[in-house]
């Protein structure tokens, strides 16, 4: 397992999960690229690959598709995820990509009747398989920090919200990313 000064050696982009990363003090905020409640669609509206590459990360987690998944086509998802990161390399030759799978959701959330707060749990696991092929076909790293952070509910436990990570989520999130690197 790295220890936490290997965060100075990344830049985490993403959402309001990757916010969490700084907020929860785990990361520097200097190192994280995110805004709450961006999508894959429009990631390049808000975050820059030049913006990322200031800080000359030699790996770059990237977390998208929770605000999304319950819209976005998952052949956009990847199609966008791939434009996205495509830049991001030929900014930066040589990095290591690691795209981490989308979190779980509360039993809650994936069964509610009300479509602006459903975000199906079967369609995250969906998306969450394209990603893995995407990141194959690409011979980028992916991450399956969903399985990392669900409870033995199947869903994500301890949540406020049902979709945000407490700190001792984020624990065990941090705890998997320094536990599964490249050498």
């Amino acid at each position: 397992m790295k220890g936490s000064d290997y965060y100075d050696t990344c830049a985490f982009v993403g959402d309001s999960h990757t916010n969490g990363l700084w907020a929860y003090g785990f990361v520097d905020s200097s190192r994280v690229f995110a805004k709450d409640g961006l999508s894959i669609s429009n990631i390049q509206q808000s975050i820059s690959p030049s913006s990322i590459a200031s800080v000359s990360p030699e790996n770059i987690y990237i977390m998208m598709g929770t605000n999304g998944v319950a819209w976005l086509k998952s052949s956009d998802m990847i199609s966008s995820y791939e434009d996205f990161v495509g830049q991001i390399v030929s900014q930066i030759p040589g990095v290591n990509i690691y795209i981490l799978s989308i979190p779980p959701v509360s039993y809650e959330r994936s069964t509610t009747t009300d479509a602006k707060k459903n975000i199906s749990m079967d369609r995250i696991r969906e998306y969450n398989s394209d990603l893995q092929d995407m990141a194959a076909r690409h011979e980028w790293y992916f991450l399956d920090t969903f399985s990392a952070i669900c409870g033995s509910s199947g869903y994500l436990e301890g949540s406020t919200d049902g979709v945000h990570m407490n700190k001792d989520l984020y624990v065990k999130f941090t705890d998997y990313i320094l536990s599964h690197t490249v050498e």
